[in-house]
């Protein structure tokens, strides 16, 4: 990674991974700034200040909860430094399993793959009931970046609906994929599955955070 050639950008998200205890292998730890900070995008919009199409996609319970204790950035709305991101979120509200963000971000022609694995807390009432146990973070090919595009235009992601259905209550695991595109903002959210176009995609996401385990 030391002899890859970064832009300015891409240099500030990996600041900003340093200033939140990320150690990046290869990579000199670098002085945090707002700029970095503001990459990481950690507070939640208020809902008044996103679209109102967009609005139930940062106000559902399951999904904000889930990406505050995550430190993950709502994609739905507000302000972003990225040209294009999509992040998968797994997420297990009954603790049966450990939650997982896998998020790809491009900038300036430069991509970059951040994925995290998380335990929950002891006790169901602890004030940040999720903490990091794994991350793995890494520059993504040219070739990787194209692979992916076209399989989520190929399965027809943007054109998928959001929900299928009626999605049960926030109790039972739930897989969420988002992608970020210009202005254009877009997220399904199913149950996990074993088959079809969705579960291929999450397939292809998995693999290239070398994952593909959570699968079975």
């Amino acid at each position: 990674m030391a002899h890859l050639r970064m832009s300015a950008r891409l240099r500030a998200v990996l600041a900003a991974l340093v200033i939140v205890g990320v150690t990046v292998p290869g990579c000199r730890a670098a002085d945090s700034s707002k700029p970095a900070r503001a990459l990481l995008g950690r507070a939640l919009p208020a809902p008044d200040q996103c679209p109102p199409e967009q609005r139930a996609s940062v106000v559902r319970p399951l999904s904000r909860r889930s990406l505050q204790w995550m430190g993950e950035p709502v994609l739905a709305c507000g302000p972003f430094a990225e040209d294009e991101v999509y992040r998968f979120v797994a997420q297990s509200p009954d603790r049966a399993s450990s939650p997982l963000s896998v998020r790809l971000s491009r900038m300036e022609g430069q991509a970059l793959l951040i994925a995290r694995q998380y335990a929950w807390a002891a006790s169901p009432e602890a004030a940040q009931p999720l903490s990091v146990v794994a991350s793995k973070i890494r520059p993504v090919p040219e070739e990787e970046w194209h692979a992916l595009t076209t399989a989520l235009r190929s399965a027809g992601f943007w054109e998928m609906p959001a929900e299928e259905g009626h999605l049960p209550a926030d109790s039972v695991p739930l897989w969420d994929l988002e992608g970020r595109l210009g202005g254009g903002y877009h997220h399904v959210e199913r149950q996990p599955s074993t088959q079809g176009p969705f579960h291929e995609l999450v397939r292809h996401v998995l693999t290239l955070a070398g994952y593909a385990d959570r699968l079975h």
